[in-house]
C-alpha cells in the first residue's frame, strides 16, 4: 500500500516540476516577446508582460508548494517504515477521498473553464470586429489574446470532463493491482473429515 502510494507521490512531483518549469519558461518567453515588440515595433508590451508574468508566477508557486499527494504522504508519515495495518487502511481511505475530490474538482473546473472560455472567445471576436474604444493596434493585440485564451479554456473545459485526473488514475491502478475477493477465493479449499457414524466430524477452510 505505502509502496504504491510512494510511486504516485514521485509521479506527481515529477509532473509538477515539469509543468512549473515549462510555465516559467513560456512566461519568460512571452515577456521577452513583449519587450522586443516594444523596442522594435513600437508596440505596448503591457499585455505580453501581464500574461507572461502570470505564467511565471504560477510556475514559481508550483515549484515552491507541495502537491496534494505530497501533503497526504507527510500527514500520514508515508516516508517512515514499519506501518501497521490500521495505518495502511487509513492512508488507503485518505487516498480514495483524494481521488474522489479530484474527480469533483475537475468537473467543476471544467464547467468554469467552459463558461470563461466562451466569454473569452466572445470578447476576443468582438474586439477584433471593432467593438470598443481602442486603437487598431490595441484591438488586434487584446482581441487575439482574449480569443486565444478563450479557446484554450474551452479545450481545457472539455478535457476536464473527458480526462481523468492523476489522482484518479493512480488510485484505480492501485485498486486493479489488489488481489480481488474472487482470486482470493480460488486459493481456498474446504475439507471435511468424518470417521464412523457420528464419531469425528472436522471441517475447515484454507
Amino acid at each position: 500500500m505505502f509502496r504504491a502510494f510512494a510511486v504516485y507521490v514521485e509521479q506527481e512531483q515529477r509532473e509538477r516540476m515539469v509543468g512549473s518549469v515549462g510555465s516559467m519558461v513560456l512566461g519568460g518567453a512571452t515577456m521577452a516577446i513583449g519587450s522586443a515588440l516594444a523596442n522594435n515595433a513600437n508596440q505596448s508590451p503591457t499585455p505580453w508582460l501581464i500574461v507572461g508574468g502570470m505564467a511565471v508566477g504560477a510556475g514559481a508557486v508550483g515549484l515552491l508548494l507541495p502537491g496534494p499527494a505530497q501533503r497526504l504522504a507527510d500527514s500520514h508519515g508515508a516516508a517512515v517504515s514499519g506501518h501497521t495495518p490500521s495505518e495502511a487502511r487509513a492512508l488507503e481511505h485518505a487516498w480514495l477521498l483524494l481521488a474522489q475530490k479530484a474527480r469533483g474538482q475537475r468537473k467543476i473546473s471544467g464547467v468554469n473553464a467552459l463558461i470563461l472560455g466562451a466569454g473569452g472567445v466572445g470578447v476576443g471576436a468582438a474586439l477584433l470586429t471593432g467593438v470598443g474604444d481602442l486603437t487598431q493596434n490595441e484591438r488586434e493585440i487584446w482581441g487575439s489574446i482574449a480569443l486565444g485564451a478563450g479557446a484554450g479554456l474551452v479545450v481545457a473545459g472539455v478535457g476536464g470532463f473527458v480526462l481523468r485526473s492523476p489522482a484518479e488514475v493512480a488510485f484505480d491502478q492501485y485498486e486493479a493491482g489488489k488481489p480481488s475477493a474472487k482470486s482470493a477465493a480460488t486459493r481456498t479449499f474446504d475439507f471435511r473429515l468424518s470417521a464412523g457414524l457420528g464419531g469425528v466430524d472436522l471441517a475447515g477452510r484454507f
